[in-house]
């Protein structure tokens, strides 16, 4: 599948996603810049991060704005290639980020099953 493919793919589960949501949290998580990179984190298995200040916390420097970085080509891989389950794993990898913004360590995220 071409990058453009993927990029588009991505968007649209994210979109389902977050429509998805009940409307409070959407307007929580609108402080959240949602990024989805071609290019990968340089670990191979990082499918995605969360980055700056917790829902909550006021930025003071640039470099805290919350931000979730999610690595569609690591998801691609992820996924051995099939789309039925790269979107479900870009729905997981959006899910476990956005439970890091709203300040969830990783066993309270591992605990809703978004490994």
């Amino acid at each position: 599948m071409e990058p453009w493919q993927l990029q588009r793919l991505a968007q649209l589960e994210v979109d389902r996603c977050l429509r998805g949501m009940p409307v409070a949290l959407r307007k929580e998580i609108e402080a959240c810049a949602i990024h989805l990179e071609s290019m990968d984190a340089l670990d191979p298995d990082c499918l995605g991060r969360f980055e700056g200040l917790p829902f909550g916390l006021e930025p003071g420097l640039p470099a805290e704005l919350p931000q979730i970085r999610i690595f569609i080509g690591a998801l691609w891989l992820w996924s051995n290639r099939q789309r039925g389950e790269f979107r479900r794993q870009v729905r997981v990898t959006l899910l476990h980020e956005l439970g890091h913004f709203l300040g969830w360590d990783e066993g309270q995220v591992a605990a809703l099953g978004l490994e």
